[in-house]
């Protein structure tokens, strides 16, 4: 008796194991299929900003008036180059566009705590990293650097960088001294 109730629960196992392996290879492929069917409906992007001056940078007082910028999947394609039929076209008459700011001296605000921090413990003051990137965006800095970054900074980068907030790149750095905030 106990040697057929063995074989019957190392056939169940056996089962368990393959059926396992299966959802397992079954996941997979869905996953697989899901990504590159999200791959091909995510479409690229491409502007082309027409009748913009255009602020150069390559010599003092250079300024291309009523220029045709293409910019595709983030980037600048071509400045008074042909305009891809795909594009969106944006009029930018009496506009001005600037090459991307960059603030190399910056201390944001981040999540802290009052008093001893306990790891599972919530902030006792935070701030919304989207209300302290928008004026950066918006005066056009594209890229900062901060000069005392604690983990709270790693997650407002994330934020940024997974898309969840609209914000510039931003370089971290800690306190040339190390400092004794959190986090050091």
């Amino acid at each position: 008796e106990k040697r057929r109730n063995l074989v019957r629960h190392s056939k169940f196992m056996t089962n368990l194991k393959m059926k396992n392996k299966i959802q397992i290879f079954v996941l997979v492929g869905l996953l697989t299929v899901a990504t590159s069917i999200l791959s091909q409906t995510i479409k690229q992007t491409c502007f082309a900003i027409k009748n913009v001056n255009v602020i150069t940078m390559a010599s003092p007082n250079d300024v291309l008036e009523n220029a045709t910028v293409v910019i595709s999947n983030n980037l600048i394609k071509s400045i008074n180059g042909t305009i891809p039929k795909d594009a969106k076209i944006i009029n930018g008459k009496g506009k001005w566009l600037i090459p991307g700011l960059i603030d190399m001296h910056v201390h944001l605000l981040s999540d802290f705590y009052l008093g001893k921090k306990v790891a599972t413990q919530v902030p006792d003051i935070s701030f919304n990293t989207q209300d302290m990137m928008t004026p950066f965006i918006a005066n056009g800095v594209t890229t900062i650097f901060e000069l005392n970054s604690n983990t709270s900074h790693f997650a407002q980068k994330k934020e940024i960088e997974k898309g969840y907030v609209s914000g510039p790149r931003m370089a971290l750095a800690a306190l040339i001294d190390g400092g004794e905030g959190q986090g050091r």
